[in-house]
């Protein structure tokens, strides 16, 4: 069964799940929905890398400049996982989703402590 997986180092648990009544086991979460089909090989969680990019709005981001923008706190960012494939960064919680896996059917849902923002 679909399980939440608990990341301690983080104080978070993620769960990626295509079904839409996983997603009411815990009230304070950040959800995002994609298209299935655009994940290429397997989901893996690791930390924000200096440099990182996401392909956003039909351009390249850096992710601190989203970030940024996102008015996400530093002491925040550290603790946000990327959610990757082997095409790189799919999602970053409080981020949007990169562009070629937008649409819906597949959910990656982050549990947190507290609100990202």
């Amino acid at each position: 069964p679909e399980t939440p997986t608990d990341i301690p180092e983080l104080g978070v648990s993620v769960l990626m799940t295509s079904d839409p009544e996983k997603l009411r086991f815990h009230s304070n979460y950040t959800q995002i929905s994609l298209n299935g089909d655009s994940i290429k090989g397997r989901v893996y969680l690791r930390p924000r890398r200096a440099g990182d990019k996401i392909r956003v709005r039909n351009m390249n981001r850096t992710v601190k400049n989203l970030m940024q923008e996102a008015a996400i706190e530093a002491e925040k960012r550290k603790r946000l996982p990327c959610f990757c494939d082997d095409l790189g960064i799919i999602w970053i919680p409080g981020l949007p989703l990169r562009d070629i896996s937008r649409g819906k059917g597949t959910y990656l849902v982050f549990l947190e402590k507290e609100d990202i923002k």
